[in-house]
């Protein structure tokens, strides 16, 4: 279980950084430059709050999200430490990521296969201000793909959060022994600001194992 954990960690911090700059000047994106989908109410940007429960609230995104009984969430350096653990596996540089990106609340549960990552970017930072959230997502399951780990695209759609419309993406991996991983990924432009939430779900670990629509449910 200590070596599947190593592993299950190497691919989350290679997640994380996938997900971080990915509204870059430099993109091929179709459109990038003429299509976008502003909030309707930019706001200026704050981090959200945690509770001593875990539950964690965004005044600027307007949510909340209670992780599930027996889930632990990471404290800042935890989080900082699970980047660095995957930024040498796809070159990418911490610092520059960290101009645009801020992780803001990550929690998993104890085998760390199911976890909820919620982050958001800058994208004035990168010049590309007019990204929509089907452009962003486009990119960022482009750059799953292109790590030849096995990881295979999914179908997107659309959900509310915090009765906000959002735009979902979906990919999986065969890690072998018949567990699979599935990651369902939420984007939401507000302003300048691109919201993305990332949700693994698990299967064959346990008896026990919620899906993504059981998580989603757990935001409000």
């Amino acid at each position: 279980m200590k070596t599947l954990r190593a592993v299950l960690c190497l691919i989350l911090a290679m997640l994380m950084l996938m997900t971080a700059g990915c509204a870059n000047g430099d993109n091929d994106t179709p459109g990038a430059s003429d299509s976008g989908s502003p909030s309707e109410t930019p706001a200026e940007f704050s981090k959200g709050v945690i509770s001593d429960t875990g539950v964690y609230t965004s005044e600027f995104a307007g949510f909340s999200f209670e992780p599930p009984s027996g889930w632990t969430v990471l404290t800042e350096e935890e989080i900082t430490q699970t980047m660095e653990a995957g930024s040498s596996s796809i070159g990418e540089d911490m610092e520059s990521i960290n101009l645009t990106t801020v992780y803001d609340y990550m929690a998993m549960d104890e085998n760390g296969a199911s976890n909820v990552m919620i982050m958001y970017e800058d994208t004035t930072v990168t010049n590309s201000s007019d990204i929509t959230e089907e452009e962003y997502s486009d990119i960022v399951i482009e750059g799953l793909l292109e790590l030849d780990m096995g990881y295979v695209k999914g179908e997107t759609g659309s959900i509310k959060i915090g009765g906000n419309d959002c735009y979902t993406s979906a990919a999986s991996i065969d890690l072998g022994e018949g567990i699979t991983l599935e990651q369902g990924y939420i984007y939401r432009k507000i302003g300048d600001h691109m919201l993305c939430i990332c949700v693994t779900t698990s299967s064959g670990l346990s008896d026990s194992e919620l899906s993504f629509d059981d998580i989603v449910k757990m935001f409000k």
